[in-house]
């Protein structure tokens, strides 16, 4: 289902304030004194203003829409001098239902929405209208499909079909939904859960991805402080410990870092997670490409335990370089206690498994960490041309034809 028109906008912002439990209407305007307009207002209520918006980049076909958004509730019942837990609790209410009107708005068009999550800003309202209402006053970017698509229609490109989407939580191609801008980099799902558009974004706000129209580039291998990465944040649950992480990429020969680490996702609640990486030692071939991971499922709250935790290595794997873009799948087996690399035609096993679970998982591409933690440490240096993601440990035979797949790309 295609977006074409600021009227789709409207419609699927009130589509998700219906779905949204608790608010009880939705009004598009173009000014807040049409407030006063409301025949009968139903509230708590949502109420958006006619958007402006910009269009950084014709050739990448997505609008950015500035949106002026409020969500009111009345104060009519309030004494003159009201209770301020009442207060603060309205407050709070029309928090909640504002997180939940833009979470359904994203879940709209199989996600052809993404927001800018550093945009948000917030104020405490009251008095808007005759009804002086009271509530909060949201303006956020809105990223969405461009209707100035400068294209052919009649040209058809290539259908690919991702076969295998039991529990997948989502699966990104770097040729589709990247929006960057000189402060944001934005890449939405190309096939998601159903449960919203979980969207890679920098994970350092100052250093955004180089992106070619094809790949998302990871191309300063320096200290943390300053490195490029992508980071999901609080988007993925893992309940049984199991999952499969599959990443097409490309790997220059020319790492020096001790350790490049590809991905990290971390459990914030406990610190509990899972590293990966690649070793590169330019002076030290016999090391030089080996793939490890760590693990930490002691829950015990330690911040960055991980890092001191034992390397397990896939002793014969050798993933440096790779000139020609392959998938590589990281495969998590908690029953069977073991975790698998795959990596071409070949695949590696080692015995000791994440065997706890991990929720509201933060997940970083490209680095384990913001700061550098010491002076060995080095970033990943290399092209993302598409992740995906699952809640399941797959077998040997499921892996070969997701990796299929996305080696067609």
């Amino acid at each position: 289902m295609s977006y074409k028109s600021l009227k789709n906008l409207s419609d699927d912002m009130e589509t998700a304030a219906l779905q949204a439990s608790g608010l009880n209407s939705f009004h598009f305007l173009e000014g807040l004194s049409e407030v006063n307009r409301i025949n009968s207002p139903s509230e708590p209520m949502c109420v958006v203003l006619l958007p402006n918006s910009v269009i950084p980049n014709i050739n990448r076909a997505r609008e950015e829409y500035e949106i002026e958004s409020y969500i009111l509730v009345s104060r009519a019942f309030f004494a003159k001098t009201p209770n301020i837990t009442i207060v603060e609790s309205q407050y709070d209410l029309a928090m909640e239902l504002f997180t939940n009107w833009v979470s359904n708005l994203m879940k709209q068009r199989d996600g052809a929405y993404t927001v800018d999550r550093e945009s948000f800003e917030i104020d405490r309202v009251r008095n808007i209208g005759s009804s002086e209402f009271m509530g909060v006053n949201v303006r956020f970017t809105l990223l969405a499909p461009s209707q100035l698509l400068f294209y052919n229609e009649s040209v058809s490109t290539p259908t690919f079909t991702l076969t295998n989407t039991s529990n997948l939580y989502g699966f990104w191609r770097a040729d589709q939904n990247v929006s960057v801008t000189s402060s944001i980099l934005l890449w939405g799902t190309a096939v998601s859960d159903g449960t919203g558009n979980k969207t890679f974004t920098q994970s350092n706000a100052n250093y955004i991805p180089n992106w070619s129209g094809n790949t998302i580039d990871l191309e300063n291998e320096t200290f943390a402080s300053n490195v490029q990465g992508l980071m999901l944040f609080s988007d993925l649950d893992f309940p049984s410990a199991n999952f499969s992480i599959y990443i097409k990429l490309t790997i220059p020969s020319n790492n020096t870092g001790d350790h490049n680490h590809l991905f990290k996702m971390r459990d914030p609640s406990n610190e509990n997670g899972f590293v990966f990486g690649i070793n590169s030692h330019g002076t030290n071939s016999d090391i030089d490409g080996i793939a490890f991971y760590k693990i930490d499922g002691d829950s015990d709250n330690v911040q960055d335990e991980i890092q001191t935790a034992t390397k397990n290595t896939f002793t014969s794997s050798d993933l440096e370089p790779i000139d020609n873009a392959i998938t590589i799948a990281v495969i998590n087996d908690s029953s069977a206690n073991k975790v698998t690399l795959i990596h071409g035609a070949n695949y590696y096993q080692v015995t000791g498994a994440l065997n706890v679970a991990l929720q509201n998982v933060d997940m970083l591409i490209g680095h384990d960490r913001i700061d550098a933690w010491n002076f060995n440490f080095k970033a990943f240096k290399g092209s993302i041309h598409a992740i995906a993601i699952y809640k399941e440990a797959h077998s040997l035979s499921n892996a070969a034809a997701v990796t299929g797949n996305l080696n067609s790309l």
